[in-house]
Formats: structure tokens, sequence, C-alpha cells
């Protein structure tokens, strides 16, 4: 009940609080007025001063308000310092109006009581991971519909992230990614004993989709949950490369224009560039740190991933990120859904099928044809249409992307003892 009455987060608290304010001193003027004056024999203000003069308001309240704003506004300024590094590539400046638009983008009063309340959280059940842009999205709105479905917190209130992924090993909470404060963006254990005690389906979820290629997240999951189940999302790489680039340059503008402070990181501007910085020594070399890292805190330069997202495009191996989980956790663990086939209208029902064998069993018995079939049918989000973005295909680095991505995926195929329907190139939204 606390994660939902804290809905209600630090920007509001401040609106609320300088309403406050400025209503105790209107009472205050009020009273004052009336004892200087007395009450007018008649007109407007006869009726409004006694009224205003006789509001409940709590001085307690107002004290409480302004200390949750006092902590809060430290707790938001780091965890905009670091958002506005990580992921704008950007020098943070407290004198930015981007301060003011993010405060009601964000929930640092809900991600600071869920850090000191995850010891008494749950471990997620089922963790949905791939890469970005390759149906998690849509994945993760079927499964949000699944009977006891309970949704990650996340920090940030934009469509393509909230409650759908949690981000955490990317590093979003300063850098931070110890098995313990990963339950944090998880419903409490008493939430999951209310529901086991009424015999109601209960399971808790995750879709980061980044959570593949980060090579140290399997070893802390394993920490958290020995028998987690992982839903897979795959697309055919060269499509995802270049879907992720015009994904990202949509952004561009709206950080510019946000002006959160100076640019302190090179921004490719060009697809060709991207992939020849994801092929540079430094960045392999920084994925071949990051898979000996086994540390509580990720270096800034690593997240949201080595060199940013845009530059690791050739590192987006899904079969390197496969073996990396097959350490950890056997491969029944693991459901592959493929953004072509099992995600089209026609793949979908024998899709949720397979993920509802996944779920845990209180979930499974309550999973028919029926539940299949009115989830499959519904219209789900998708940010496709929203960040269109047509670009001017370079041929040359198509078919070069092509070449290097071929071993890959023949390797992936061996890997999960299926044949991907991959052989063309497909235009990405």
């Amino acid at each position: 009940m606390a994660d939902y009455i804290l809905g209600y987060d630090f920007g509001e608290s401040v609106v609320t609080w300088l309403a406050l304010k400025a209503a105790r001193a209107g009472k205050d003027a009020a009273v004052k007025y009336l004892e200087a004056n007395g009450a007018p024999a008649s007109g407007v203000m006869a009726t409004l001063l006694p009224l205003i003069a006789n509001i409940p308001l709590s001085a307690c309240l107002e004290n409480v308000l302004g200390w949750v704003c006092v902590v809060g506004g430290l707790v938001y300024w780091l965890l905009y310092k670091h958002f506005v590094r990580f992921v704008m590539a950007r020098q943070a400046s407290p004198f930015r109006p981007s301060v003011v638009l993010l405060m009601f983008a964000t929930r640092p009063i809900q991600a600071l009581f869920r850090i000191v309340t995850a010891p008494l959280r749950v471990a997620p059940d089922v963790l949905v991971i791939g890469q970005p842009r390759c149906g998690t999205t849509s994945l993760a709105h079927y499964i949000e519909r699944m009977p006891g479905a309970r949704q990650p917190f996340t920090n940030i209130r934009t469509a393509f992230v909230n409650n759908k992924e949690s981000m955490y090993f990317i590093g979003i909470y300063l850098g931070c990614v110890h098995p313990m404060f990963y339950r944090m963006v998880f419903p409490t254990i008493f939430e999951k004993w209310y529901c086991q005690l009424l015999g109601k389906p209960f399971f808790a979820y995750d879709a980061t989709p980044t959570d593949l290629t980060l090579s140290w997240t399997p070893r802390i999951i394993k920490q958290v949950n020995p028998n987690v189940k992982f839903i897979v999302c795959l697309r055919e790489p060269v499509s995802q490369n270049v879907s992720w680039w015009n994904f990202d340059k949509q952004f561009r503008p709206m950080y510019a224009e946000m002006d959160c402070g100076k640019q302190v990181q090179w921004v490719p501007t060009t697809l060709r560039e991207a992939w020849e910085m994801s092929l540079s020594d430094k960045v392999e070399q920084m994925y071949k740190d990051g898979e000996e890292f086994t540390g509580s805190f990720v270096p800034l330069l690593w997240t949201p991933m080595p060199m940013g997202y845009t530059q690791s495009m050739s590192q987006i191996d899904t079969a390197r990120g496969v073996k990396n989980y097959l350490k950890h956790f056997p491969l029944s663990a693991f459901t592959f859904v493929d953004q072509k086939e099992d995600l089209s209208k026609k793949g979908v029902p024998e899709t949720l099928r397979r993920i509802a064998s996944a779920l845990p069993d209180c979930v499974q018995s309550r999973v028919n044809d029926s539940v299949i079939d009115s989830i499959a049918k519904i219209t789900i989000h998708s940010n496709a249409s929203v960040l269109r973005c047509p670009s001017a295909m370079d041929e040359e680095l198509i078919a070069e992307m092509k070449a290097y991505h071929a071993p890959r995926v023949a390797e992936l195929e061996k890997l999960i003892g299926r044949k991907l329907n991959w052989k063309e190139y497909t235009i990405p939204e």
C-alpha cells in the first residue's frame, strides 16, 4: 500500500508544499485583518474572510512536506546529475530549465523508500531480456495482462520504460548494481503473502532488454534468484542495429532543447561512425573488462553500455550474451521469442502459451485458451509508429554489418537449437 501512496512524488510534493505555504499565509493575513478591523458588515469580503480564517490547515503537515521536499530534493539532484551524464552524455548544471522539467518525470522519493525497504521485497520470477528494439516492449505489454502480473518500478516516467523495465543493471541508481538492492523494483513480500493467503496468482517480472548484453548481470541475478526464468527476445541483428540508431537519433534534438549542460562525450552523428566506433579496440576492451567485473558499482563510462548505446552495435551479440548466461543458468530456464515470427499476429497465441509455461504454478493454473485469446486480441503499445525515422541506407555498410553478424547468428542457432529465418535484411521501422 505504501508503494501506491508514494506514487505522489517529489514534483507533486513541492507544488503541494508551496500551495499549503500560500494558503497558510492567506489564512494568517485573514486572521490578522479580522482581529484588527472586525468582520465587514457586508460584501464578498464579509463571506470570504471568515471562511479563509477558519480553514483547518496543519502546521505539522506543512513541516512534514517541507522535510520531504528537502530530502527528496537531495536525492533528486544526485539521480538527476547521474542520469544526465550517463544518458545524455552531458555535465549537469543546477541552473538549467531541465532541472524543473525532469522533476515531474522522476520518482526520487519512491526510489529512496524502495532502497530502504529492499530487504522486504520479493525477487523476480521472470525476466524479459534481449536487445533494444527486439520486441521487449510488446512482449512486456502481453505479460502484464497475465493473471497476477506485477510490474517493476521505474524511476523515470516515460512511456517507453514506465512500469516495464527497471534499468537497474545499467547503473541508473548512481551506478549501484548490488544484488540486494535489485529487489527495490519489485513488490513487498507482504503483498505476495497476502495473495498466497487468498489463493490469488502472483508473479513479479522485469523487462529490461539490455540485461542480455551487460556481462555482469547474470552473476548478480543468480544471487537474487537462482530459479528465475528468462524470456529472450531475438531479432535479425542488422535490422536491430539500424532500428536502434534511428530510435536514438529521435532524442538528440530533445536533449539539445532541454539544455541540461555541456556535452562531455563525443556522440556519433552517422550510422557508419557509430558502427566503426563499436568495432574499436577501446570498446572491445571495455566489454572484456565488464566480463571480469565483480563489484557493486559499475564505472560511469560503462553505463548505460560501454561508450553509449549506439556505439556498441557490433557488441550486440546475442550468442555471446546467451553463453554468458548459460554459465550460471541451465538452458531449460530460457524461452526464446523471435520478433519476426513469434510476435506476429499469427504467432502471438502460441508464444503466450510458451511464456505461460515458464510462469509460477499459481499462474499457469489460471491461464487457459480463453485468457490467451483475450490477451492476444489486445492492441498492444508500440513505440515504432511514434519513432518512425526513415534513413538513407548505406548498402556497403549494410553488407559489412551482415557479414560481421552472420557467424554470430549461426552460433546462436546452434546454442538455442532453432533455425532462425533471418536470411534477408529487412528495412527496420
